[in-house]
């Protein structure tokens, strides 16, 4: 019956499923971790109403397979707002973390899913809780380029200046990435311009090595500096090397040549 189960929820066959489920009710479901297997399959494909009459028949809403990964986790990382109130609902525990630290929430946010961000928020979703590399929501939607979320996530109160074991935030993220938008929103909100990594990078620093004109130029505006990293090397430098002439010109017009800090990290 286990297999039989797995296949009607693979395909999404309610009806199947329902008959599945009345003829394990009259033998009490003696393998209620087939249930909690089936679970996480209807939610990670976002069959509602297969997890509806899974969860009726005594599936544990807060079951974890061997990374962790919980039936709401599985809703939210594939995008099933539906699901993932369904779950909220019946119980599943919203700041459960899997074995990396990972909440229903961040994976929402990893994943770029704003409906299931919103829901989870507004049920009261930690956006301060880290991974096991010290991540938060923020930076973890930071460093995908999700601006909106970020957005989100900013206006839920998340601390725009956290930063993760390796000392980068969620500009130095953003501006890591390449995502203009999420770093100039993170701009707006006052993200601090000038924190350093362990690697002694900055946020202008990677906007000049992708040769970002206007992400460098709003740093510039906020009072960026010309840090020199663990290696030696500077924004500046950085940009002659990869041949990004407008920024070069850039610096140099600003002056930040003459202003190089000392040697960072």
């Amino acid at each position: 019956m286990k297999d039989e189960l797995l296949k009607a929820i693979e395909v999404g066959n309610v009806s199947a499923v329902r008959d599945l489920v009345a003829v394990g009710a009259s033998s009490s479901f003696p393998d209620l971790g087939s249930l909690d297997k089936a679970l996480l399959l209807a939610c990670f494909k976002g069959f509602c109403e297969c997890a509806v009459l899974l969860v009726s028949a005594g599936a544990d809403c807060n079951t974890r397979n061997k990374d962790g990964y919980s039936p709401l986790m599985a809703a939210a990382g594939a995008g099933h707002p539906d699901v993932v109130g369904l779950l909220v609902r019946a119980g599943a525990r919203v700041e459960a973390p899997d074995n990396k630290g990972r909440t229903a929430l961040m994976i929402g946010c990893a994943m770029g899913h704003e409906r299931v961000v919103d829901f989870l928020l507004r049920k009261g979703a930690s956006v301060a809780m880290k991974d096991e590399k010290g991540k938060n929501a923020l930076i973890i939607a930071s460093s995908k380029g999700f601006a909106h979320i970020v957005e989100m996530l900013t206006e839920a109160g998340a601390d725009i200046d956290s930063a993760d074991k390796s000392g980068s935030t969620a500009l130095l993220w953003s501006c890591h990435g390449d995502f203009t938008e999420t770093a100039l929103s993170l701009l707006e909100k006052g993200a601090a311009v000038n924190i350093v990594n362990e690697h002694g990078k900055t946020a202008l620093f990677w906007a000049c090595v992708k040769g970002n004109f206007r992400l460098a130029s709003a740093l510039l505006d906020r009072g960026a500096h010309d840090l020199m990293d663990g290696g030696g090397r500077t924004a500046l430098s950085a940009a002659l090397e990869a041949g990004h002439t407008e920024v070069v010109e850039l610096l140099l017009v600003r002056g930040t040549y003459l202003d190089v800090g000392p040697k960072a990290g």
